[in-house]
């Protein structure tokens, strides 16, 4: 056929008709069709992770083309589909969408919306750690130990850190964060 499932999308099964349609429209065009598409699909996406997926792909590929309400919209929309990603192991994806949801927050998202915006930045960098994205990873932590206010920040930090530490056998840095939170916390552990 001319038109094939490739992953989670559909493509046209060669590159010489995905050229010549590029050739066609102009980039206004596609944007606005990937703009009606997303909506159309975001609108019944509730139902299949995997649609949700396909309708934020769209929806990001829709740019300016996007209506208001979609546009505000759109970094939520952009973290359901990085959980639902995460859901089924696509740690790249997620990570993806992670990053494309911190994009689209406001300038001021750190003071103003403080907790979700930590949230977001924890689950991106535990996506972006499954998805052997390291330098992103420790890029992310270091982002976060300069935003963690409170105590409870810097447990939910910890523990993601703690799980990444053990996932790239670095034990050492990992029992180093153990120590300091529980030092934190007011328990000290005997020497061995």
């Amino acid at each position: 056929g001319v038109i094939v499932l490739h992953e989670d999308h559909l493509r046209f099964a060669h590159d010489r008709i995905t050229e010549s349609l590029q050739t066609l429209y102009s980039s206004t065009q596609r944007q606005s069709w990937h703009a009606r598409l997303g909506q159309l699909l975001a609108a019944q996406a509730d139902r299949l992770p995997q649609q949700l997926i396909a309708a934020v792909n769209l929806l990001n590929l829709g740019g300016d083309q996007l209506a208001p309400e979609w546009r505000a919209r759109l970094p939520e929309l952009n973290r359901q589909a990085a959980a639902a990603a995460q859901l089924n192991n696509a740690f790249d994806l997620a990570a993806t969408f992670y990053a494309k949801a911190a994009s689209l927050g406001a300038a001021d998202a750190w003071t103003q919306h403080h907790a979700d915006t930590l949230a977001l930045h924890l689950d991106w960098a535990q996506a972006a750690f499954h998805a052997g994205q390291y330098p992103q990873a420790e890029a992310l932590f270091s982002t976060l130990h300069q935003h963690a206010q409170s105590l409870d920040d810097r447990v939910r930090l910890a523990t993601c850190e703690i799980l990444y530490f053990e996932k790239i056998n670095r034990f050492q840095q990992a029992i180093e964060v153990s120590q300091q939170l529980l030092g934190e916390l007011g328990i000290t552990l005997p020497a061995p």
